[in-house]
């Protein structure tokens, strides 16, 4: 017995507490004291495209005690767990639980660079297929001319059909599209699709 009625230092489990008056009569009492979980946070992202701050963080805090609030700078939290309109950077990303414990993770975004000048389309080439060449100049940005060289002799087997050039907003009469067969090859496209 103790005259204090803090008990310190105790782990995590099941305890059965005594309470003795001056005479000696007693009341029993069982407590339980839960394990610490520590606060961690986990992240998913989409990259900055073209230069423009138009990346996003999605943070989900785990452990502690809900409802979690969220920060970029530890000052500001707030309580979407989603971030966005971030530039291409690495960003310190706090967690904050209803009990003011803390978490933090560290996220890092990219930025896709631009396309211009002269690709090679085909087996071992910069694209191996003219429909991953055609998709990658639908979703980024250019810089400049480009040219996708058809290395191959044949585009049907690993193709998807329709392959479609979608207008590109960064496209100019200067930022062109230009596909070609390289230099000795006599490439041949082929293909159906019964919804095109």
């Amino acid at each position: 017995y103790q005259a204090s009625p803090v008990f310190t230092g105790l782990a995590a489990g099941t305890y059965t507490i005594t309470v003795r008056d001056a005479r000696f009569c007693t009341s029993t009492s069982t407590v339980t004291i839960d394990p610490f979980i520590t606060l961690s946070a986990t992240a998913t992202t989409t990259d900055a495209h073209c230069g423009i701050a138009s990346g996003s963080i999605t943070v989900n805090g785990t452990g502690g005690s809900g409802p979690y609030q969220y920060s970029l700078d530890g000052v500001t939290y707030q309580l979407s767990n989603v971030f966005s309109s971030l530039a291409a950077n690495s960003y310190l990303v706090r967690v904050k639980d209803a009990n003011n414990c803390n978490g933090t993770i560290t996220v890092v975004l990219s930025d896709s660079p631009p396309m211009g000048g002269f690709y090679t389309v085909g087996s071992g080439g910069d694209f191996n297929t003219l429909t991953a060449a055609v998709q990658a100049y639908n979703t980024n940005c250019i810089s400049g001319p480009i040219t996708f060289l058809l290395t191959d002799a044949n585009y049907s087997t690993n193709e998807t059909f329709p392959i479609t050039i979608n207008s590109n907003i960064y496209a100019s009469n200067i930022n062109t599209l230009t596909i070609k067969p390289a230099v000795g090859a006599n490439p041949l496209i082929t293909g159906n699709n019964a919804t095109a």
